[in-house]
């Protein structure tokens, strides 16, 4: 029992340290310092275990509860950009407007060799994207050629930009005065721009879709059936550790050319898109300086929007700049994608009166 206890101990220090580690994950710049990103990706899951450890440590030794108490209490204000309890507004009025957002992998889901299945499935898709017919700008990420048919069949009434066989695509029932793209020079990743012309605002609307660590399938494979004791276990895991490298350091360089392109935007300005990075990462807390997050806003619950099985990702945003209010987020729990869409309401803020 001893031995349990000293080894729960340590155990303990480890998981309270990766946690404190989380926080530093957004202040270090990815593209220099690259290692302190991993445990920002699993801060929820390092936010739970340690809570478990307060509360058995709380039963048994409770001395002890401090540890993972104190490792919580230095990044309090990190736990809102994972679990939200905020309130929606009622009372929408005339002048507010929907936006939404979401990585549709091409309408994979939507696709079957099987002819009768794919007409099937393909139906199904339609009627859900029935659901963004009250939306007014709806930005889509990982659109190809298949995607692109059935969005261009539900949307075809609407405006639509896009710039490249595979890449966001932006459609819009009001008109887009003028439009352009922050080129990545990759194929399926990039970032788009639209003014739009938005209750007689202007507003100009960016949908960006980072690279993803490419890590997914492996990691989710270590996580299940991986033994520790093999060696073509390690091996993948240094595989995912020069992966998650290589690509979390590219993220890191273009939402620098992102911002800088925003930076000399006229117009109040909206970034939608799968940032492939959670809350915890420099690459949001770049963003963030300047500009809101919908969840932390107005979101309520676990804000969770990757539909994989890596557990409680957050890496699909809606931001706007402080010339917006939101007024609430809702992420669509429905699998079309193994991303959820993620819908916020925003009016634009009234200026004060001299």
């Amino acid at each position: 029992m001893k031995y349990l206890s000293k080894t729960a101990f340590w155990l303990n220090i480890v998981c309270a340290l990766m946690l404190v580690f989380s926080y530093v994950s957004g202040v270090l710049d990815s593209e220099k310092i690259w290692l302190f990103a991993i445990p920002g990706v699993f801060y929820p899951v390092l936010f739970l275990i340690n809570c478990f450890f307060i509360i058995a440590w709380l039963l048994t030794k409770p001395k002890w509860a401090l540890i993972s108490a104190f490792a919580i209490l230095l990044g309090f204000s990190h736990i809102s950009t994972f679990i939200s309890f905020n309130t929606e507004e009622t009372g929408l009025d005339s002048q507010d407007f929907k936006v939404v957002s979401f990585n549709i992998k091409n309408a994979s889901s939507a696709y079957s060799r099987d002819k009768t299945k794919r007409k099937a499935k393909k139906k199904a898709l339609r009627s859900f994207l029935k659901d963004f017919d009250d939306t007014d700008i709806v930005g889509f990420q990982e659109v190809a050629g298949y995607a692109n048919d059935i969005l261009d069949l539900h949307f075809s009434k609407w405006y639509k930009h896009k710039e490249k066989v595979s890449s966001p695509t932006i459609y819009s029932k009001h008109k887009i005065v003028d439009k352009g793209i922050v080129d990545f020079n990759t194929v399926t990743n990039g970032c788009i721009w639209a003014d739009i012309v938005v209750r007689f605002d202007t507003v100009r609307v960016y949908n960006v879709h980072l690279q993803s660590n490419k890590i997914t399938e492996e990691a989710e494979h270590v996580m299940t059936d991986a033994n520790l004791q093999e060696s073509k276990t390690w091996n993948s895991i240094r595989g995912i550790l020069s992966s998650y490298k290589k690509y979390n350091q590219k993220r890191s360089k273009k939402i620098k050319q992102v911002r800088k392109h925003m930076d000399s935007s006229p117009y109040p300005i909206l970034l939608l898109g799968d940032l492939n990075d959670t809350p915890q990462s420099f690459i949001y807390q770049f963003i963030n300086k300047e500009l809101k997050d919908s969840f932390c806003q107005k979101g309520s619950g676990v804000g969770n929007t990757y539909a994989g099985r890596i557990p409680f990702l957050r890496i699909d945003y809606i931001f706007a700049d402080n010339s917006f209010d939101f007024k609430s987020h809702k992420v669509i729990r429905k699998r079309h994608s193994d991303h959820f869409p993620i819908v916020a309401t925003l009016s634009l803020a009234k200026k004060q009166e001299d």
